[in-house]
């Protein structure tokens, strides 16, 4: 007996977190509610994020117009993580309007792969937003920088002013496992709003799709499939000289559906083909961005 228990245990010493494991949810009759619980005051997250930005762009023939011939390749891209206590968030905004973040990493590459020294690595920061744009602060110390609202050069999601609300993608009724449903047409809108050129809306949709259901520490999760295609409007491309093409988002976000906690991760990958109709110009982008969020006690 004693030797069958001391079994017992080594075995169960040999897998570690075996009673932790997602479980899975497979029948296809049962049907979910996507409740998602949003960011509130108070709340203590950790976040990690990185993002690849790759840009290929080819000119021939616009040197009237100052512009010379070129064909070359851009990159960016960025390594983050920070823990975030949300200190002040009104229900009427769309993003937190002061949090308090700690950067344990935080690493920018400009085009040649070079590291920019941010001065923020292992620092404790203050975002606080007053009027129309975002001031960050080392705690007790002087200003870093200020991002008016719409400039996301940062690569940080406070100063976005584009994202719609999340609940506003979800649909109202529930889902079997792999449904699918449109997205509103005003959700298109504030998505696309951030597009310097006019789009064709017509043509442009977005779509959501229920992909897999689980259990994990007693919450019922879920992964969704986002699809947005930008259609750019060829007409005004044609008189305006402005580009014609395509710009698709497919969006991946794994979370909570039952409301009990904001946390998971999202994958966001863009692929963009925007031309010059006369054949001028041509520009792709290809970018990713992860991010994941976890919650704290």
């Amino acid at each position: 007996m004693r030797r069958a228990g001391l079994l017992g245990l080594f075995v169960l010493a040999m897998l570690p977190g075996c009673f932790n494991r997602d479980r899975e949810l497979n029948d296809p009759n049962a049907t979910y509610k996507l409740v998602y619980r949003p960011k509130m005051k108070g709340d203590r997250f950790e976040v990690t994020e990185k993002n690849v930005r790759k840009v290929t762009s080819q000119t021939v023939g616009l040197a009237p117009l100052g512009i010379e011939d070129h064909d070359k390749t851009e990159s960016a891209k960025s390594d983050f993580a920070y823990t975030e206590v949300i200190k002040e968030f009104p229900d009427y905004e769309l993003h937190p309007t002061e949090s308090r973040r700690t950067y344990y990493r935080l690493r920018l590459y400009d085009a040649k792969d070079k590291l920019i020294d941010t001065e923020l690595e292992g620092k404790t920061i203050w975002v606080e937003r007053k009027k129309q744009v975002y001031r960050y602060t080392f705690e007790g110390g002087a200003q870093i920088f200020a991002v008016p609202i719409g400039d996301w050069e940062f690569g940080d999601q406070f100063a976005d002013p584009t994202t719609p609300k999340f609940q506003d993608m979800l649909p109202k009724e529930p889902l079997k496992l792999n449904d699918t449903w449109k997205l509103e047409k005003s959700v298109l809108k504030t998505f696309a709003s951030s597009i310097r050129y006019r789009v064709d809306f017509a043509k442009s949709q977005a779509s959501g799709r229920l992909v897999r259901a689980f259990v994990k520490n007693g919450a019922t999760w879920a992964e969704l499939d986002f699809r947005f295609e930008i259609v750019l409007d060829r007409v005004h491309a044609e008189y305006q000289r402005t580009p014609n093409g395509k710009i698709n988002y497919v969006r991946t976000q794994i979370m909570p559906i039952d409301g009990s906690s904001h946390e998971g991760q999202e994958i966001l990958v863009t692929e963009a083909e925007l031309t010059l109709l006369d054949g001028s110009a041509y520009k792709r982008i290809d970018e990713r961005r992860e991010q994941t969020v976890t919650m704290l006690k």
